[in-house]
């Protein structure tokens, strides 16, 4: 009998969250598939987020990276609800830090505000193998 996929569920709540608040995701080295992300703004001054999850925690908002593949290109007004279900999953390569841990980054990038609250869940997937990054000419 084999064994099924391993998953990993996160849930967040978010308390006095900053324009800049960072999130680090624990997950273990390898590569992980982001099937699911849902964000709920519960309290606060902020009036729009615009989430991203990356590889690197030097990231802005709506920026293209291949390290930020979960980022909104426009703001969400804090009355909406994202609820996202991703099929194909976002692939994330998840390298060990100098203490060992492999791990991502979630940021709300709230407009405005320190008082902002909230709920994060993400649902990730592990995958087999590694991810290669190349250029155009496949070096």
């Amino acid at each position: 009998m084999s064994s099924g996929p391993i998953r990993r569920f996160f849930e967040y709540t978010l308390t006095n969250s900053r324009a800049t608040h960072e999130i680090e995701v624990l997950l273990g080295k390898g590569v992980w598939n982001l099937d699911y992300h849902g964000f709920e703004r519960t309290a606060g001054t902020g009036a729009t987020y615009q989430p991203a999850l990356s590889e690197t925690s030097a990231e802005t908002s709506g920026s293209l990276s291949e390290r930020a593949r979960l980022n909104y290109s426009a703001t969400i007004l804090v009355a909406v609800i994202t609820r996202d279900q991703l099929d194909p999953g976002i692939p994330y390569q998840v390298n060990p830090d100098a203490s060992g841990n492999g791990k991502l980054y979630y940021k709300p990038f709230w407009n405005t505000g320190t008082n902002n609250a909230g709920r994060v869940i993400l649902v990730f997937t592990k995958s087999k193998g590694s991810i290669k990054s190349s250029t155009e000419d496949g070096t």
